[in-house]
């Protein structure tokens, strides 16, 4: 039997991934890479699973070495280079969809103050900057003209921003989630606990400068589409659009109607997998003026709570499967099935 390692994040994958591998009579080790000994932890192990986080500082330092070390020595690992490496990293994974062919949103980026001038003097408003890390719709706005394009550019090649969300930001929408006055008291007693994450945060996580990204704004969408593709199948739903925003992500208005999902996302969501080889990766949509659908933004990290609610995925033939899955389920099977393919080599 492989023995696969987990490493334990409260809130994470990691919690299923415990869960099923001791209700399944798995071989597994619990391991904190955070340990004076990390890699003592892992030895002799055939599989390792690390659901790190964008948020998390030490995660950001360390995650990364520590997979790409096991991944180079042939252990199995999730997430494997080609599945994380451009994780809250927009340029890249601009960048990189656009080598692949992929249909996504025009982009532009720059490298001066001079570059952006030169640009707006005859540029098309609005469009909408994004800070190269964030989620949920963080560290992006609208730009409605040159003046204001400049004066954030200005900012970007000065002092930079800071990625990490402020104590009270979007604090109208997390109200609303919160789904009554029992929710909103919940969230005032985290406060405390929140206040001390930023603060950490802040000081560990660096500020973003060097350069302006801006993505074309595709109007008259009510709703985006997310498709996640992991393995060989593709869960889909739709998330409405915050009310008077133009931002989708994080307004937590979830739509599962199967009706509503264009085949198209789908299928190109899938494709695009294959591409860039990812072993789990959600895909964002919207459509342009010709309604044609384009990706948006990639993740590997996405909540699993809301693939669970699909009723189903579709396989690269597009052939449905009923059923609801545990995303962290798969992502298990898949790391136990690509063990299994290499023992039998």
């Amino acid at each position: 039997m492989p023995l696969i390692a987990i490493h334990h994040r409260s809130g994470s994958f990691s919690d299923r991934w415990i869960e099923e591998s001791q209700k399944r009579g798995l071989a597994f080790r619990v391991v904190d890479m955070y340990a004076p000994d990390p890699m003592k932890q892992l030895e002799g192990v055939d599989g390792f699973l690390w659901h790190w986080a964008q948020h998390e500082p030490r995660d950001l330092h360390f995650s990364f070495p520590v997979l790409m070390a096991l991944q180079s020595r042939g252990v199995e690992v999730f997430p494997d280079l080609a599945t994380c490496w451009h994780f809250d990293d927009k340029l890249a994974q601009s960048l990189l969809l656009e080598q692949v062919g992929a249909p996504l949103a025009p982009f532009h980026i720059f490298h001066s103050i001079k570059q952006v001038e030169s640009w707006a003097e005859s540029a098309v408003w609005p469009k909408v900057f994004k800070l190269r890390r964030g989620s949920a719709s963080l560290n992006v706005r609208l730009l409605r003209n040159k003046s204001e394009a400049i004066a954030i550019a200005r900012k970007m090649f000065g002092l930079g921003m800071i990625p990490v969300e402020a104590p009270l930001a979007d604090l109208a929408t997390r109200l609303r989630k919160q789904g009554g006055l029992s929710g909103v008291m919940k969230l005032l007693k985290r406060s405390p606990q929140w206040l001390r994450k930023y603060t950490g945060r802040r000081a560990h996580i660096p500020r973003e400068q060097g350069y302006f990204y801006l993505q074309e704004f595709l109007p008259n969408n009510t709703h985006d589409t997310r498709v996640t593709v992991i393995g060989e199948r593709a869960f889909a739903f739709r998330r409405a659009m915050r009310k008077g925003d133009f931002r989708a992500s994080g307004s937590g208005e979830l739509d599962y109607d199967l009706s509503k999902i264009d085949l198209r996302c789908v299928q190109i969501a899938l494709d695009t997998a294959v591409k860039l080889q990812t072993q789990s990766c959600a895909f964002d949509f919207l459509f342009n003026a010709k309604g044609e659908p384009r990706i948006l933004e990639i993740s590997y990290g996405y909540q699993p709570g809301a693939v669970d609610k699909c009723s189903g995925y579709w396989d690269p033939a597009l052939t449905w499967h009923d059923g609801h899955y545990r995303p962290e389920d798969l992502i298990l099977d898949d790391l136990l099935e690509r063990i299994s393919r290499k023992v039998a080599q």
